[in-house]
């Protein structure tokens, strides 16, 4: 039988079993992408379901350290990211596990930052290059069980985030729950969109990355 730190704490067994014990804990999240065909629709429908908690405009910058590049890998499973919104940031570190070629959950650390610029300022000086700029509008609901978020990105277009709040007996078990809420509520969306990451579709956009899977570069 496999054991908690091989399972990842959620009954799903970790790709890297070498890592779970650092990487793994409490900061499991599990959520999926949609594509979104149109967000005015999308935000109608999610109104109707929810309530509005937050709506604000979010400015990610991804890194890659010197002594690694996160993009070596043709499904990438680290981000390094500043996020700055309204007058707060954060930095925040991401490790995302896949199977079959889809991103099932990831363990999420972030931290409180005074000032995004001497941060960036420092990691520029330790040798890390700013990989791409993820500039979005997030609007998001609380749907009971589930918080929702709906980014408009112009670089990418729409999509909305469906996160779960709380554990439905593991990883695959609460994926189901999330696949099921949206299927129920009829959400206008266009298809799953589980292969990449923004950061991901940005630096395929400008032909600096390749997602598996596509027959070209995006």
């Amino acid at each position: 039988m496999k054991s908690e730190e091989d399972t990842c704490g959620w009954g799903f067994e970790s790709p890297w079993p070498h890592l779970t014990k650092r990487f793994l804990g409490l900061n499991v999240e599990v959520e999926i992408k949609y594509d979104v065909p149109d967000a005015s629709e999308m935000h109608s429908a999610l109104e109707r379901l929810g309530r509005l908690f937050k709506t604000d405009r979010q400015v990610d910058a991804y890194y890659n350290p010197p002594h690694k590049n996160f993009y070596a890998l043709a499904r990438p499973v680290e981000y390094l990211r500043v996020r700055e919104y309204g007058d707060k940031a954060s930095f925040d570190y991401k490790f995302v596990y896949h199977e079959n070629g889809r991103r099932t959950h990831s363990d999420e650390y972030e931290t409180v930052v005074g000032s995004p610029e001497k941060l960036k300022k420092i990691l520029s000086l330790l040798g890390f290059k700013e990989l791409c700029i993820v500039d979005k509008k997030r609007s998001m609901f609380d749907c009971g069980d589930f918080h929702v978020c709906l980014d408009e990105i112009a670089e990418l277009g729409a999509f909305i985030e469906v996160e779960s709040q709380k554990d439905f007996g593991g990883v695959s078990a609460t994926r189901s729950a999330i696949e099921k809420f949206v299927e129920e509520k009829r959400l206008p969306i266009g298809g799953m969109s589980e292969r990449a990451g923004y950061p991901d579709m940005i630096l395929a956009k400008k032909g600096l990355f390749k997602i598996p899977g596509d027959g070209k570069k995006v």
